[in-house]
């Protein structure tokens, strides 16, 4: 297991913070329960690499029961909520047959239930972890007005890039609104940082372009660093005003 340094943390995140402007970072901390229970939650991606999932995959978590859709078959398990750790078991489904790659994918996203431990939840947001801090699954609530999500024309995910990037883009339903963005360092799939950037109005046509730091951890392998870029349209009061829109990009070489 790779240990980062706390005076490299702290002097990237120093250097950082000097770049922010009325800065929030938007993850809450971990165990909160906000909005964890009696929801579905859609999977928008899964394992370290945030790959995007093929098809429709749900959870739900209700009264100590599991439940929701591996893309072919219904699941059922149990679920404990205890001292902020959440914990998964017995999980089984029904027995239909099918494509073969979303066979494969159902059996992983199992797996990945039954893994975990840790786990961050909001309103627009819910990411479950392993008893590591390793990344494993990412959903978003059902039923989420897309005109509310922010737009991101610039980075492409999967972009490599270097110690910066411009983000472009504009609010979902074009107006002028207050734009955050948070970039999430996530090293060898546990998450190193979660590095504010600017929080800004945009334009009247709700147009906005930031340039924001991607910090890289002196003894991380490019290969396996990961920048997921967060960018959300806050209201009068600071909260989210819908889902997220994010990239995922990658530390060049």
């Amino acid at each position: 297991m790779t240990t980062y340094p706390q005076q490299t943390r702290t002097l990237v995140l120093a250097l950082i913070s000097g770049l922010a402007i009325a800065a929030t970072s938007l993850a809450p901390c971990a165990g909160t329960n906000t909005g964890l229970q009696g929801r579905t939650w859609v999977l928008k991606a899964h394992s370290p690499d945030f790959r995007i999932p093929k098809g429709e995959l749900t959870v739900r978590f209700e009264n100590g029961r599991i439940g929701g859709r591996g893309g072919i078959n219904t699941f059922f398990g149990s679920y404990t909520l205890q001292d902020g750790k959440l914990a998964v078991s017995g999980i089984g489904s029904t027995k239909m047959a099918g494509d073969p790659d979303l066979m494969v994918q159902e059996s992983l996203y199992f797996q990945a239930l039954e893994k975990v431990v840790g786990f961050e939840a909001s309103a627009y947001r819910l990411v479950l972890k392993d008893a590591d801090g390793r990344f494993l699954l990412l959903f978003e609530p059902e039923g989420v007005s897309e005109a509310n999500r922010p737009i991101i024309h610039a980075p492409t995910s999967g972009e490599p890039v270097g110690p910066n990037v411009t983000v472009a883009g504009r609010t979902g339903s074009s107006r002028q609104g207050v734009i955050n963005i948070v970039t999430d360092v996530y090293a060898d799939g546990r998450l190193w940082a979660s590095v504010p950037g600017h929080r800004d109005r945009t334009t009247s046509t709700g147009k906005y372009r930031m340039r924001i730091a991607t910090p890289r951890p002196k003894e991380s392998i490019a290969g396996k660093l990961r920048y997921v870029v967060r960018v959300v349209e806050l209201d009068s009061k600071d909260q989210p005003r819908g889902p997220e829109a994010w990239v995922v990009l990658l530390a060049r070489d």
